[in-house]
């Protein structure tokens, strides 16, 4: 087998493909693959990037590279691809990355050789067999604690926050992050709900097992 292309809805097809650039550590391509209009439209993409999803996954030089979306004449790595538009057919893109390569009369171009994103992760899931429920909260203004406290006694086992900016979130809310964190054991990722740039620390030493007061938080804290 010379690789393998996974076809995908694309509301969510990112999520898959970076799921499977993390877990699927080999060094043949897993390409993926959806469709922006309907089988039923005028000028239908599915097939033709159907077609061209598995010509690159047939390539030779398609190994090494990871999981890749494959749509619009376009190849992107699934480690930084994003959906960018809810209607148009070049909607999934890496903004800062950009493509890996593309396709003209359905022959792949790579624009430089294989290389390891930097920070990527590998997991080995062969012997997992259920993975914990991890929450995703979206930040917003004057948002509150119980989000956060409703994750946890829901039984979510990791949370990930979306906060604002650089990563950021409300001095009151951050203060609840680090009881969760704390009395909880619940680890928590701080993200961006930005489409592109870094996330700064936020200085929580997560060693510091110091108890959060409800004065601390206008008694917004300690909600489970």
């Amino acid at each position: 087998m010379a690789g393998a292309v996974v076809t995908h809805g694309t509301d969510t097809l990112e999520e898959t493909a970076f799921f499977l650039d993390a877990t699927v550590n080999c060094e043949k391509p897993v390409i993926i693959v959806g469709a922006m209009r309907p089988a039923t439209a005028i000028s239908a993409d599915g097939p033709f990037n159907l077609l061209e999803a598995v010509s690159v996954a047939i390539n030779p030089a398609a190994r090494n590279r990871g999981a890749m979306v494959v749509m619009n004449d376009r190849i992107v790595s699934a480690y930084y691809v994003t959906k960018t538009n809810a209607n148009t057919m070049d909607t999934f893109k890496a903004y800062e990355q950009g493509n890996l390569g593309t396709l003209i009369s359905n022959t792949p171009y790579f624009f430089y050789p294989p290389v390891t994103p930097t920070g990527k992760a590998a997991y080995d899931i062969r012997n997992v067999t259920a993975i914990p429920r991890v929450d995703i909260l979206m930040s917003y203004q004057d948002m509150s604690n119980d989000t956060l406290y409703s994750a946890v006694s829901s039984g979510a086992k990791g949370i990930v926050i979306a906060g604002s900016g650089a990563g950021s979130t409300s001095s009151n809310f951050s203060l609840a992050m680090q009881d969760v964190i704390t009395m909880h054991g619940i680890p928590i990722i701080d993200s961006t709900r930005v489409m592109s740039g870094e996330v700064s620390n936020s200085g929580f030493d997560p060693e510091d097992p110091s108890p959060i007061s409800n004065e601390e938080c206008d008694g917004d804290c300690g909600g489970v």
